[in-house]
């Protein structure tokens, strides 16, 4: 990969200057260089002898092994790094050199070779090198081996700096991926406020007109009118509907919360004493633990209603007739934590997964926005909604919430 950096090509992630800077502090020096120049003829009888130990040595790899498809990409490499060891010694170690090697690193990434190997590999090279310059005496043999060592971290240095380019790559795209789900999310939300919007005028106001219609009919109808249940039953529809209608545009137009101080737990009495004319709770028994004692917290009191009483009343449609809901809170100095707990019917591993997706449901009615309403409130609370579930045992929602606000001074919070 070659780009511009303020007029400068940068090549693999380190850009000339770079190489330039980790020459100087290496020490590699023009006389070092010459050095190693006038060795290299000396030695080049040698190199096959190197190369054919080096890949000896890799091949008893199996994971090194793989990387190669057949002998004839093999003959290949190794006519390749026998190149790359006659180049050690040519003296011209300038930006035309780091490109070179960069592009050799590159190859190594993109053939999914193991990093570790770079360091292995390098190592059995510098060790059968300096074997190889020792083994011709030359009057300043000490000096071109200190040279060749330097040459070698500067190669290393290059290598790796390949592969540090490949997971920075890799972690930008995922980090792409990711922000693309999040605009997608949006763009997604946004579709449906304007959905929800359509929906509240489109349906709403129909509804309402429809709602009146019926009441003023069946006002007018005796106590012992035969269509007078059928009456009853249309307006309990129409209920349904307009409940719906409200799910949808909670979900796609959330309030943010009025952050005041509050007592969580007379709003759980609150809430249950609301709920206990309910249908669905007249079998059961639902429980209220650490409720009576004072745990003020910073919350929206009535959205946070709104979860305890959703939670509750899915609870207890999970629930056989002789069920048991336990809703119990209590806190440390800076959290607080309610619980809401069933012995239903409880969920699979894949629908409590699932379970908090916007209109999943595994119910014949419901627009499967309740958890999912219940999260958002929750989250823009800066609190946490965590879900347990056994398949015949039953349910866990648990509610982490903090205590007082995030940012000094704060009343509100914006989701």
């Amino acid at each position: 990969m070659v780009h511009q950096r303020d007029g400068t090509a940068i090549i693999s992630g380190m850009d000339v200057g770079d190489f330039r800077q980790m020459k100087a502090w290496i020490g590699l020096t023009s006389s070092e260089a010459d050095q190693l120049r006038l060795v290299g003829p000396r030695l080049q009888a040698s190199f096959p002898g190197v190369v054919e130990l080096f890949y000896r040595t890799l091949l008893k790899d199996p994971e090194a092994k793989a990387v190669f498809r057949d002998d004839a990409q093999l003959r290949r490499v190794q006519d390749l790094l026998n190149t790359w060891i006659q180049e050690l010694f040519e003296g011209h170690y300038d930006e035309a050199y780091f490109e070179k090697r960069s592009k050799i690193g590159r190859t190594h990434v993109r053939v999914d070779l193991p990093q570790r190997f770079i360091f292995t590999a390098m190592s059995l090279i510098r060790t059968e090198l300096t074997q190889l310059i020792q083994a011709l005496d030359l009057p300043d043999s000490l000096g071109a081996i200190e040279a060749l060592h330097k040459l070698l971290d500067l190669e290393l240095a290059i290598m790796l700096e390949t592969y540090r380019e490949s997971y920075v790559d890799k972690v930008r795209e995922a980090d792409r991926i990711i922000m693309q789900r999040q605009l997608d999310e949006v763009q997604h939300m946004a579709t449906i406020g304007q959905l929800a919007a359509s929906l509240a005028h489109e349906i709403k106001n129909p509804l309402a007109g429809i709602s009146g219609a019926v009441q003023v009919i069946s006002s007018e109808m005796e106590d012992s009118h035969p269509h007078r249940q059928i009456m009853k039953e249309i307006l309990q529809q129409i209920d349904r509907l307009d409940s719906a209608v409200d799910d949808l545009l909670i979900y796609a137009r959330p309030k943010p919360p009025e952050l005041r101080q509050a007592d969580v737990g007379q709003v759980i009495r609150n809430c249950l004493n609301v709920l206990r004319g309910d249908p669905s709770l007249q079998t059961l028994t639902v429980k209220c633990e650490g409720a009576d004692h004072h745990l003020d917290a910073t919350i929206d009191s009535v959205q946070m209603e709104q979860v305890i009483s959703n939670l509750v009343l899915n609870a207890a449609q999970a629930c056989n007739s002789d069920g048991q809901i336990t809703v119990a809170l209590a806190a440390t100095d800076d959290k607080l934590m309610i619980r809401v707990q069933d012995n239903g019917e409880g969920m699979s591993e894949e629908t409590r997964k699932r379970a908090l997706e916007p209109f999943f449901t595994t119910k014949a009615k419901g627009t499967g926005l309740g958890l999912s309403i219940c999260a958002h409130i929750v989250q823009a609370h800066r609190g946490s909604l965590q879900i347990t579930s056994t398949p015949g045992v039953g349910t866990l929602v648990e509610i982490c919430l903090p205590r007082r606000p995030h940012a000094t001074g704060e009343t509100r919070s914006v989701i």
